[in-house]
């Protein structure tokens, strides 16, 4: 875990806490977590799972569109506001979040399980935990997406994200510690490893965010057979120019001026935006890594994934 010069954890800026063995930020709701212990699992449920910053809404516009046949108004985005364990991330009214205090509104909001276990099928239920904490009937029933990304560019993406809503005491450097050696939703490494050793199973597809930019279309086809969902040639066509990511941005600006205006908004210096959304390219660590970063991270990702099947592209 991380230290500061002053002793305190990098990620514990909004506090840790261990379920189950594994640490969670204080963020993710514990009673959820409970909960999902004994979620009733729906057939046609669909889970996409991420480490955060992974390309997490990248893959559920994916789904969302096949589900929807192309269209992006007929996305019903309520359980996508959140990942299953969290609060639902309802923006506060202007001027009502006190400085420096970013996490305490988001604590007293109400659990997105609530309004999963409510929502009309088929759910598209967005999460960030580790495969042990999933409900343990989601390898009998529903269908499982999981997306991973260079770690070098989910933690410059995680940096430019984290940076706008609340302090990053001992800043980048600390960011990348906990990456390498931290234990937080049980580790970066771990975390993926354990989907990927699930990736022959029938209902579960993995999937790179480095595959899903390069060649989106393929990525496409792959996710509509894993929903069971074939698409006709003109169907197929709006869904990957509805994915791509000027395609998902007009999307949410389209959103943004509708009455679906909080979805996926932050607040950063007053001002709202989509933070969820940054460029969508491959590389963006070049404009954040120093040479002894890059090299440190390069030295650790090649001793973690020796001998390994998976490999990752950065650039």
């Amino acid at each position: 875990m991380a230290e500061q010069d002053g002793g305190e954890p990098f990620v514990d800026v909004m506090g840790r806490f261990v379920h189950d063995g594994v640490t969670f930020p204080d963020i993710v709701m514990r009673e959820s977590l409970d909960e999902l212990k004994t979620l009733d699992v729906r057939p046609d449920d669909v889970w996409v799972c991420t480490y955060p910053k992974a390309g997490t809404h990248f893959a559920m516009e994916i789904v969302a569109l096949i589900l929807g046949d192309g269209n992006p108004h007929k996305i019903n985005r309520l359980t996508g506001m959140s990942t299953v364990a969290m609060p639902v991330f309802l923006p506060p009214p202007p001027d009502d979040q006190p400085q420096g205090q970013p996490l305490d509104y988001l604590r007293n909001q109400p659990p997105i399980l609530d309004m999963i276990k409510k929502a009309p099928s088929p759910r598209l239920i967005i999460s960030h935990l580790p495969f042990q904490s999933l409900p343990p009937e989601i390898e009998k029933r529903a269908k499982v997406l999981y997306v991973a990304r260079n770690p070098k560019d989910m933690a410059t993406s995680t940096m430019k994200f984290i940076e706008k809503t609340m302090p990053v005491p001992g800043g980048f450097p600390k960011l990348l510690d906990d990456l390498m050696n931290g234990d937080n939703l049980g580790g970066w490494f771990n975390h993926v490893m354990d989907y990927w050793n699930k990736r022959d199973e029938k209902n579960v597809l993995f999937l790179k965010y480095e595959d899903m930019v390069m060649d989106l279309r393929s990525c496409v086809k792959k996710v509509a057979e894993l929903l069971e969902h074939p698409l006709t040639d003109d169907v197929f066509e709006k869904v990957v120019a509805g994915s791509e990511f000027k395609g998902m941005k007009k999307t949410y600006d389209t959103l943004e001026k509708s009455a679906e205006k909080g979805i996926f908004l932050t607040r950063a210096g007053g001002q709202k935006e989509m933070s969820f959304m940054q460029t969508g390219k491959i590389g963006t660590w070049k404009t954040k890594f120093t040479v002894a970063q890059s090299e440190m991270v390069d030295a650790w990702y090649q001793e973690k994934f020796a001998g390994q099947e998976l490999q990752f592209q950065f650039e």
